[in-house]
């Protein structure tokens, strides 16, 4: 009973901030995509390589998805240093 209790207060704790968080990532979501939606021409994309002709929503789109995941690996590498 006592662990219920405490998954409940823990909850309660995080709700708000859990809620805020949301709406931040949805407002910035929904940025991204009307951004990404009025810039529909193509561009050129050079890399060292190579050189590819894309349009400019995929480009967004793309940079948004690698920079959250690089988000994601930084919050995560620093709580595991944060622990050890």
């Amino acid at each position: 009973m006592s662990d219920e209790r405490q998954l409940t207060k823990r909850e309660d704790a995080r709700g708000p901030r859990a809620n805020a968080r949301l709406v931040i990532a949805l407002v910035g979501v929904l940025l991204i995509v009307v951004f990404a939606a009025v810039n529909a021409q193509s561009v050129t994309v050079d890399f060292v390589v190579a050189s590819f002709s894309l349009p400019l929503v995929i480009v967004i789109v793309a940079a948004a998805l690698l920079g959250g995941v690089i988000d994601r690996l930084m919050v995560a590498t620093r709580r595991r240093r944060a622990r050890g």
